[in-house]
């Protein structure tokens, strides 16, 4: 027995659609992707967190040259 439960298993004891929030941190993804060689794809992101949530409010931060700043999603 490994402690890990299946996805399957794991999404019955969820509550119907929680409340969630999305946050997005652009410069770690972007960082992390560029060094694996993949990359992520926000909307899908958003999709497959949208399946199992209730969405309440999105954000992603995105690295500009003069430091942080948030866009609404």
């Amino acid at each position: 027995m490994t402690g890990y439960q299946r996805l399957e298993d794991f999404k019955t004891t969820l509550p119907k659609k929680p409340k969630a929030g999305l946050y997005i941190d652009d410069l770690n993804l972007y960082k992390r992707g560029k060094a694996s060689g993949w990359m992520t794809d926000y909307k899908k992101l958003y999709n497959w967190v949208a399946q199992m949530n209730t969405i309440v409010h999105a954000r992603i931060y995105i690295w500009a040259n003069h430091g942080m700043n948030q866009l609404k999603a």
